[in-house]
């Protein structure tokens, strides 16, 4: 049965295909999550006043 072979492989790609895809997008939103922490990090540390000691 060939035909059943070529749809299991076309299933079995689709699978990695979707899980790469998550993969990046999840690489993606968590790089521009750091990004934005590290800014608001940064800006904080410039509001901070001057230490009198």
């Amino acid at each position: 049965m060939p035909g059943a072979d070529v749809s299991q492989a076309k299933e079995k790609a689709e699978g990695i295909r979707k899980s790469i895809e998550v993969t990046c997008f999840g690489t993606i939103v968590y790089g521009q999550t750091y990004r934005l922490t590290v800014s608001i990090l940064r800006l904080f540390r410039n509001m901070e006043p001057e230490k009198p000691w």
